[in-house]
């Protein structure tokens, strides 16, 4: 799969709300696209949570993102225990559900023009 857009910010998936809401903020991005969760060891991050943190702030700050495309990792977290808002909020499996072969990887095309501004994608 490749995700064509005139700027994409990737964001350690570590970072915590503020460091999040920075980028957010900086970026100001139309879509994230996160996972609903990861296992680090035997912790469970719950990146999802941390995403609608960082939006609810950047909305509150004037700035809002359309969309939040979310991977369900099953091995982490089941799509019914995520947080969840309907409007803004998309599954990818939903998203790619017509497609035969499920993309197990991400291939990313960025593309950077100087001349635009950073409203693209931010992947976290």
């Amino acid at each position: 799969m490749i995700i064509r857009a005139p700027f994409m910010e990737v964001v350690f998936a570590g970072y915590s709300t503020e460091s999040l809401l920075q980028r957010i903020m900086d970026c100001k991005p139309k879509i994230v696209v996160t996972c609903n969760a990861v296992k680090r060891e035997k912790k469970v991050l719950n990146l999802k949570d941390i995403v609608d943190s960082a939006l609810s702030e950047s909305s509150q700050n004037g700035i809002s993102v359309d969309s939040c495309l979310t991977y369900e990792n099953e091995s982490s977290m089941k799509k019914e225990d995520t947080k969840w808002q309907k409007r803004r909020d998309i599954w990818w499996q939903m998203l790619f559900l017509n497609t035969l072969h499920f993309p197990r990887q991400l291939e990313l095309t960025i593309l950077t023009l100087k001349s635009w501004s950073c409203n693209g994608v931010c992947l976290y």
